[in-house]
């Protein structure tokens, strides 16, 4: 504990530092410091003509950069910086590119840039990549990646109707909301107005006026409404016996840390992770071989649980931008249950630090999954939670007792007649009842103490107030009720078609 503190606090210092030397120039800098969320373009490259088309076209931003560029995400020392991570669509072979108009120097400007590549090591130390692009055209073209085949079992075939929906990063909704507007629009078609660079600059006083011109210009090309195309998908299990895995994974992995928070990379050396990846198929004519892209992965680490039994909790799960939206993440959740459900060993399935959006997803499938359970009927849910609920969620979807007692609270709310005030009272009463279950337990804690010692101190924030207590009660219920109305929205109205899945 006490070495990360001092690394940490290392850290805050050197970045304090560093300001204080930009500072301390008393220059304006505006035109070479940019937000890092602009300057990063990835893509799949399925082709050679993707790999030489304009870098705005089929690209998307990450949404995490902080985890590479410390600094408040800015890249400082350089004129419009642009960072191309390309991937071929198949085995992931990677061009790493970073190129710049103009950067300071410390003989002219009284400083140097920040060293971007060494920022980006954690992505580029131990994994192959090239700086060269027509060593990449070539990997995009070659016999290896046309032939490639996935690594591991295949689980699952399903089709969907697929259409590249609209998907902002982090940093473009954030800029967005903050300019007054979400367009919607995707940054693979962004425009810049005529500018060569759509990176933002950070000291430009119009900067939210230029973020959102440039993506007013496909205001009315809402990729929402263009035409479905169905698609096949299939999932592989890999782990670290598989054959071809090793390396694959690697690359795969240099994925994570820009699309989800605190990332890791895994060791699939421990024989206790297990991997499922998701492959658009695309099939071959009479001449040709099938193909396989990459769409995204799910990683599960089995824990032990006593006596002689496992207890799957997923750690990570990435679905590409180019993917989002059409129930890909979904249906691999479902198969990851499948087969964990089926092995005698599992108690139960579980998630690691879940996102909102894998909470959200994850409560939609259990959800529908629990609907067809005898317990989980109208009157059931009616009647009130109980033990079979907990027991045949377990039993027979390897949910814990507290995902099953959630879902049950979806469900009911579902059913509940919001118009009918004797009803929704009682529904109301029970949730927060369940929620202030630890508070009551701190009070009857206190009054112990207070009977075994009156004159025992008992700190100012943990004596009960029972008007604040009430107040913040009411507030977390209906944080709760909205989350759950997201829920049964989606549950009422599905957006998204699989058409077809085969185990």
């Amino acid at each position: 504990m006490s070495d990360t503190s001092n690394q940490d606090t290392q850290e805050d210092v050197e970045l304090t530092e560093r300001e204080a030397e930009i500072m301390s120039l008393g220059r304006d800098f505006s035109n070479y410091t940019h937000d890092a969320n602009f300057s990063i373009y990835m893509k799949m490259v399925h082709n050679r003509e993707e790999a030489e088309s304009d870098i705005r076209t089929d690209a998307f931003f990450p949404d995490f950069v902080h985890q590479f560029f410390v600094n408040s995400e800015r890249i400082f020392g350089y004129k419009r910086p642009v960072i191309r991570f390309f991937y071929t669509a198949g085995r992931l072979k990677r061009y790493v590119k970073f190129d710049y108009e103009d950067c300071l120097s410390k003989e002219k400007d009284g400083i140097d840039p920040d060293d971007v590549m060494s920022n980006l090591a954690p992505v580029l130390s131990d994994i192959d990549y090239t700086q060269d692009l027509n060593q990449f055209i070539n990997e995009v073209s070659s016999k290896e990646e046309k032939e490639f085949r996935p690594p591991g079992h295949l689980l699952s075939e399903f089709q969907v109707n697929y259409r590249r929906r609209t998907h902002l990063s982090r940093a473009q909704r954030e800029l967005l909301e903050e300019a007054g507007e979400l367009f919607n629009i995707t940054p693979s078609d962004a425009k810049t107005n005529g500018t060569e660079n759509p990176g933002v600059s950070n000291g430009d006083p119009d900067r939210l006026m230029k973020v959102s011109s440039l993506f007013a210009s496909t205001k009315d090309e809402s990729l929402e409404s263009s035409a479905k195309e169905k698609k096949t998908f299939q999932v592989f299990y890999a782990n670290h016996k598989t054959e071809g895995f090793n390396q694959f994974q690697a690359r795969m992995q240099s994925l994570v840390m820009w699309f989800i928070e605190s990332a890791n990379m895994i060791d699939f050396e421990d024989p206790r992770w297990d991997c499922f990846m998701v492959f658009e198929k695309l099939p071959g004519s009479v001449s040709t071989e099938d193909r396989y892209y990459f769409v995204g992965y799910a990683t599960v680490y089995r824990y032990f649980a006593y006596p002689d039994r496992t207890r799957p909790r997923v750690s990570q799960m990435l679905i590409l931008p180019p993917y989002k939206r059409n129930g890909i993440g979904t249906t691999l959740l479902q198969t990851i249950y499948n087969y964990y459900k089926n092995q005698v060993a599992t108690l139960d399935i579980t998630a690691e630090d879940p996102d909102e959006e894998f909470i959200a997803m994850r409560d939609l499938l259990d959800c529908k999954n629990c609907l067809k359970l005898d317990s989980f009927k109208p009157d059931k849910l009616m009647a009130g939670w109980n033990d079979e609920m907990a027991k045949e969620a377990q039993e027979k979807l390897k949910l814990c007792r507290r995902q099953a007692r959630k879902v049950y609270e979806v469900l009911k709310l579902r059913i509940t007649n919001k118009k009918n005030e004797d009803e929704y009272r009682a529904y109301r009463l029970e949730i927060k009842n369940r929620l202030n279950i630890p508070n009551q337990k701190q009070k009857i804690d206190i009054d112990r103490a207070l009977k075994r010692d009156p004159n025992v101190f008992v700190p100012e924030e943990l004596k009960p107030q029972d008007k604040v207590t009430a107040a913040k009660l009411e507030d977390n219920y209906r944080l709760l009720e909205k989350q759950y109305e997201h829920v049964i929205n989606k549950l009422n109205s599905p957006k998204v078609e699989v058409i077809s899945e085969t185990e």
